[in-house]
């Protein structure tokens, strides 16, 4: 069985607050890749905020739709 560590279905967001939506800061990443990039960019204390965060695509299709309804 293939290892799922390798898949790219993660990317980084970020909350805008001046019109209450998420960007996307990345491409498809693995969830290594994410991590690091977020270490990287040092955004670890605005993960810990909840204005970043690492999502899968699946999740991200449903954030961005959830936002428009309101």
């Amino acid at each position: 069985m293939k290892s799922k560590a390798w898949q790219k279905n993660w990317i980084v967001v970020m909350h805008n607050d001046y019109d209450n939506t998420w960007i996307d800061k990345t491409i498809a990443l693995t969830e290594l890749q994410a991590t690091r990039f977020v270490i990287a960019k040092h955004w670890t204390h605005a993960v810990s905020k909840g204005t970043v965060r690492i999502v899968s695509i699946a999740e991200w299709a449903t954030l961005n739709t959830s936002l428009k309804l309101l």
